[in-house]
């Protein structure tokens, strides 16, 4: 039997209450070629028994169980490992597609020679209005760098045949949160280019009790985000990259503040760029003015509160200049 064209990827944890309408908007795919795989990652509520009802109803869809929960980037290795389609894509079990969202996204990935194609099309919506408001990059369509485009794996769509030299997708970590920058740093960042598309919509839906809501549960939460620096480092020095692709310095500077741990994380922020100084400046050439503005504060300060006063006064200098640059452009062009 030939493979389909795509195999889609859902982990799913305890989201009864929003489970059928990501099904739903799955099985009415006007691509129909397709075949669904939702890893149950140990889930205590109903999302196993809707999952067994809809894989009852229609043969395209796979269930694997998991005995105990494993978190989303064991879920998702799992569901790679079991996928047999010429693409993947990977969704989140609490959001939805528009009726031809995978028909268009396969369109797109046959017209080019890219083996990741982005979209930019994505609707954000709040069962709170404005809880933890987000914005996603929405760069011109056509190749565009990767530096241009969101982090979030639902706004890709791959070729399989390229993600199988990235196998497993993600390495064992104890770490919960931020595991996606892992997979972008890793997988799309060394593609540098992507071919950036306005397919249908993806609908993302945030909640109180979402995964991207709800960062912080545990206080390692808010630490996780180094067990992940370090595989990405690992990543990039075996693979010898380091030559080749900055370091993504500026992922720290997200998660630094909003919370009562600041100086103990501006302390391991410090120990981690000590560890990778030698690499960086070795090829600092590869570094743009966000990434350097984070590291030379750093390394110039010895606590948070010196550390965030000078980044806010330069970073502040250097938005008045790129506007009095651009001023000076426009003049010119008069």
């Amino acid at each position: 039997m030939s493979n389909k064209l795509v195999s889609v990827i859902i982990p799913v944890y305890n989201v009864e209450q929003f489970l059928r309408r990501c099904l739903e908007s799955i099985v009415n795919q006007t691509l129909k070629d397709i075949e669904v795989i939702c890893i149950n990652d140990g889930s205590s509520d109903n999302s196993p028994k809707i999952l067994r009802e809809y894989a009852a109803k229609d043969a395209r869809l796979k269930v694997i169980d998991f005995a105990e929960n494993k978190g989303v980037s064991q879920a998702r290795n799992a569901g790679f490992e079991a996928a047999t389609g010429e693409h993947v894509y990977f969704m989140d079990s609490d959001d939805w597609l528009g009726s031809d969202y995978l028909a268009s996204m396969f369109a797109a990935i046959t017209k080019t020679i890219q083996p990741v194609i982005h979209n930019r099309s994505i609707s954000c919506i709040y069962e709170v209005d404005k809880i933890n408001s987000i914005t996603f990059k929405r760069p011109p369509i056509g190749f565009q760098s990767v530096r241009n485009c969101s982090v979030v794996m639902w706004s890709y769509f791959f070729k399989k045949s390229y993600l199988d030299k990235f196998k497993p997708l993600f390495p064992e970590m104890q770490a919960r949160k931020h595991t996606d920058l892992y997979f972008y740093y890793t997988a799309v960042v060394p593609q540098k280019e992507v071919y950036v598309v306005e397919a249908s919509m993806y609908y993302h839906f945030r909640h109180m009790s979402s995964l991207a809501i709800n960062l912080h549960q545990r206080v390692s939460d808010y630490f996780d985000i180094f067990e992940v620096a370090e595989k990405i480092y690992e990543f990039y020095r075996k693979n010898n990259l380091l030559s080749d692709i900055p370091f993504p310095i500026s992922m720290f500077q997200y998660h630094i503040g909003g919370h009562k741990f600041k100086e103990e994380f501006f302390d391991k922020m410090k120990v981690f760029l000590e560890k990778i100084k030698a690499d960086v400046l070795q090829n600092w050439h590869l570094y743009d003015s966000a990434d350097g503005l984070i590291f030379k504060c750093m390394m110039n300060n010895r606590g948070y509160v010196e550390y965030q006063k000078e980044y806010l006064n330069k970073s502040a200098f250097w938005e008045v200049r790129k506007i009095h640059n651009k001023k000076l452009r426009e003049i010119k062009n008069v």
